[in-house]
C-alpha cells in the first residue's frame, strides 16, 4: 500500500512539474526570418513588435541612401540644378547613368537614388549639399545620431562596400520611420515606375528595385540594398487596417519572404488605436460664466498598439467645480487609456474656448 502511495505521489508530482513548465500559449509564434538581423516596429509609435539581433552592426548596403535622400529633401530645394561632377559620374555599380557636366534637378537625383538606387545620384546629392562627399558624410552621421542611431557609421553616400561603413536593423528602423513622415519621401518610395527628365530634356526610365511593391498588397515603400558583403537588405513599410508597420532585414537570404513574414505577424497579432490632437471631447456647463458651455478638446495625439485579444478602454475624468474665468488651453481633466485594465496613457483634456466670469451688471440682467 505504501508503495502504491509513493507511486501515486510521484505521478502527481511529475504532472504538476509538467503543467508548471509548459509554456503559456502566446497569440502567435514568432515569424521565421533568415536574416542575420531583423526588426518590426509600429510606424506611429515606434513600438518594437519583434526583433532579432537588432542592434548588431552590419553592412547596410544601399539602405544607406535613405539618409542621403532625406537630407536632400530637407536641405535643398527640389528645383535646384546640380551640375554633375566627374567623381559623381564615375561612381560604379547601380546607376542612373549620369554624365559629367550634365545638369539635373535635385528632385530627380533624390528619385533616382530612392527608386533605382543610383549610386551616382546619391554621390551627386552629397556633393551638392556638402560641397564635398566628406563634408556631407559628417552631416549624414550627425543626422543619424540625432535620430537615435547609436550603432551607425557612414563612410559613403550610397552603401558601397567599406569595412568601416555599418548600421543596425534598429537604427535603420528609426531612420526609415522618420523619413516616411516626409510627404515627398513617402510619395517617391511607393512609385513602381517613373521617368526623369533632366534640364537638357534627356529622359531616364526608373523601375523600383523594391519588388515588394508588386508582390505584397499592403506595401508602401521603402528601400532595398544588396552587396556581396551585406547580403540582401531591405527597409520596408506596409499599412493595413490603420496599422502602419516598418520592417528591416539585414544579411537576409530571402528578404521579401522575411519581410512578408514580419508584416503578416504584425497584422495578424497587433491592433492600432488612434485619436488625433484636438479631437472634440464634449461640452460642460460653467456656472456663473458669460458663455455657459465650455468646449473640450484633446491636447495631444493618442496612438496605442496592443495585441489582439486584449481590451482597450478609454475613460474621461473631468475636474469638479470648474468656475470662471477659464482661459482657452486650461486643463480641465484627462482622458485615460487602459489595456486589459492597466492604465497605459493619460492625456490632458483642455478648454477649447474661453469663458469670462459674469459681472454684477450681467447678474442683474438675469433677474429682469
Amino acid at each position: 500500500m505504501r508503495l502504491q502511495h509513493l507511486k501515486l505521489y510521484f505521478r502527481l508530482s511529475l504532472l504538476i512539474i509538467l503543467v508548471v513548465c509548459l509554456p503559456i500559449p502566446s497569440l502567435a509564434a514568432e515569424p521565421h526570418v533568415t536574416a542575420k538581423a531583423a526588426i518590426l516596429i509600429e510606424a506611429k509609435t515606434g513600438k518594437i513588435l519583434y526583433e532579432k539581433a537588432s542592434h548588431q552592426p552590419l553592412y547596410p548596403a544601399s539602405t544607406t541612401k535613405v539618409v542621403t535622400a532625406i537630407l536632400g529633401l530637407e536641405l535643398a530645394s527640389m528645383d535646384e540644378i546640380v551640375t554633375i561632377s566627374k567623381n559623381s559620374a564615375r561612381v560604379s555599380e547601380a546607376s542612373i547613368y549620369l554624365e559629367e557636366n550634365q545638369q539635373v534637378y535635385v528632385e530627380d537625383l533624390v528619385r533616382g537614388a530612392l527608386i533605382k538606387s543610383g549610386n551616382d545620384a546619391a554621390h551627386a546629392i552629397g556633393e551638392h549639399i556638402g560641397g564635398s562627399e566628406s563634408v556631407f558624410l559628417m552631416i549624414m552621421n550627425k543626422k543619424a545620431a540625432i535620430l537615435g542611431a547609436k550603432n551607425t557609421s557612414f563612410h559613403n553616400t550610397n552603401g558601397l562596400p567599406n569595412e568601416k561603413h555599418f548600421s543596425s536593423a534598429y537604427d535603420l528602423a528609426l531612420i526609415g520611420r522618420y523619413s516616411m513622415q516626409n510627404s515627398l519621401f513617402s510619395e517617391f518610395v511607393k512609385v513602381k515606375e517613373d521617368q526623369l527628365q533632366f534640364v537638357s530634356g534627356e529622359r531616364r526610365y526608373l523601375k523600383n528595385t523594391n519588388k515588394l511593391l508588386w508582390n505584397y498588397p499592403y506595401a508602401t515603400g521603402i528601400k532595398t540594398g544588396t552587396t556581396r558583403a551585406a547580403g540582401q537588405c531591405l527597409i520596408a513599410s506596409a499599412e493595413k487596417d490603420n496599422l502602419g508597420l516598418i520592417a528591416v532585414v539585414l544579411g537576409s537570404k530571402a528578404r521579401y519572404v522575411d519581410v512578408i513574414n514580419l508584416f503578416e505577424y504584425g497584422f495578424g497579432n497587433w491592433v492600432s488605436y488612434s485619436l488625433p490632437k484636438n479631437t472634440f471631447m464634449g461640452q460642460i456647463a460653467i456656472k456663473y460664466g458669460l458663455n455657459e458651455l465650455l468646449n473640450l478638446r484633446l491636447s495631444e495625439n493618442i496612438n496605442e498598439v496592443y495585441q489582439k485579444g486584449s481590451t482597450l478602454t478609454v475613460k474621461k475624468n473631468l475636474k469638479n467645480n470648474i468656475y470662471p474665468p477659464v482661459a482657452a488651453g486650461t486643463e480641465v481633466g484627462v482622458l485615460e487609456v487602459y489595456i486589459d485594465d492597466i492604465k497605459v496613457r493619460s492625456v490632458p483634456i483642455t478648454a477649447q474656448n474661453s469663458i469670462q466670469k459674469i459681472n454684477f451688471i450681467e447678474k442683474l440682467k438675469g433677474y429682469f
